[in-house]
């Protein structure tokens, strides 16, 4: 195929001389394949003649599908290297950081919810004490004792980090490490199709589970 024809440019490739060649021999292929009755032998020599001649089509589609797509790819597989290469030790840096400043974040948190507590104990402990006061000044004494611990427990800070532009904070999320596979219900696992027919055909044929047999298939090969 002509290399004038630019691989990003799809209209010209659509509009290239051999694609559109290639384009209304594959209509008439498919034409005759849709309509082809098989009723003899002669009409099964002919199926056998197009399905040979359909995949020597489909070859040459695949060929000239790589002519074009295959700087693509290799451009932007190159690409894709050098954004990677630059992002990655930004992206390293990030998870590290983002590692210290949770356990920051945590460490923090666990500590105010443990002022929290204290102050509500305390509290706990001061109207308890205002109810057992003899007289009224202990009372009186208790009660305010009650309510500073109170307002202690209320003005414990327990949130995310605010800066100039960002914010930081912490939330629960559920996920799971697999500990015994064998213990997982089968719902949450999936079969292994390549690895049960690279079994296959390496000759096993009989897996726990699975029904192995042989099929016949059309197999079409070029004289």
């Amino acid at each position: 195929m002509s290399e004038d024809v630019k691989p990003y440019d799809i209209n010209g490739v659509a509009a290239h001389p051999q694609v559109l060649a290639i384009e209304a021999t594959l209509a008439t292929v498919e034409a005759d394949a849709r309509t082809l009755a098989i009723t003899n032998q002669a009409q099964a020599e002919v199926a056998t003649r197009m399905l040979a001649t359909i995949k020597t089509e489909l070859d040459g589609v695949e060929t000239q599908r790589q002519f074009f797509v295959r700087p693509l790819n290799e451009q932007v597989a190159r690409i894709n290297a050098l954004f990677k290469r630059l992002a990655e030790p930004l992206t390293k840096a990030r998870l590290a950081l983002n590692d210290r400043l949770g356990m920051w974040l945590r460490a923090q948190r666990a500590e105010e919810e443990r002022k929290v507590a204290e102050a509500r104990r305390l509290a706990q402990e001061a109207s308890a004490m205002a109810a057992r006061a003899a007289t009224e000044a202990q009372r009186t004494q208790a009660a305010e004792a009650a309510k500073v611990a109170i307002r202690a427990a209320e003005e414990v800070h327990v949130g995310p980090v605010h800066t100039e532009g960002a914010r930081a904070t912490t939330r629960q999320v559920w996920t799971f490490d697999l500990v015994d596979q064998a213990e997982v219900p089968r719902q949450y696992l999936s079969v292994d199709s390549q690895a049960v027919m690279a079994a296959i055909r390496n000759g096993i044929r009989t897996i726990p589970g699975l029904r192995i047999y042989d099929k016949q298939v059309v197999v079409v090969s070029r004289l």
